[in-house]
């Protein structure tokens, strides 16, 4: 039984540090995305994640760049979708395609590096 304390206490200190995992148990109340029937990514998007992986084998640097400014941008749009909804102005519909795109930049920049 402790060890199932244990599992449980860490996974939530696990979801607490990190906050993408927090924003995405905020809006879902669940620590995992979907395995099946998850968000659709724009295919633009997935085009341009696409693109960068190709890149990032001639330009590892520039790749990295433009990861990080797409990352930050995301990541713009998650603070103000959150601030929305504190101000009780919005809702967290988007949060899971946000932080879905945000994990197809991170293995972009990951695969630069």
């Amino acid at each position: 039984m402790s060890l199932q304390w244990t599992a449980t206490v860490n996974e939530a200190k696990r979801v607490l540090t990190d906050d993408l995992l927090r924003a995405g148990y905020l809006a879902t109340g669940r620590t995992q995305p979907r395995e099946e029937g998850g968000p659709q990514l724009d295919p633009d998007f997935l085009e341009a994640v696409f693109d960068l992986q190709m890149e990032a084998r001639s330009d590892p640097s520039g790749v990295r760049a433009r990861a990080e400014a797409l990352r930050a941008g995301l990541r713009a749009r998650l603070d103000s979708l959150f601030s929305a909804w504190e101000a009780g102005e919005g809702a967290l519909d988007a949060v899971e395609t946000l932080l879905a795109q945000l994990r197809y930049i991170d293995k972009a920049v990951d695969r630069a590096s």
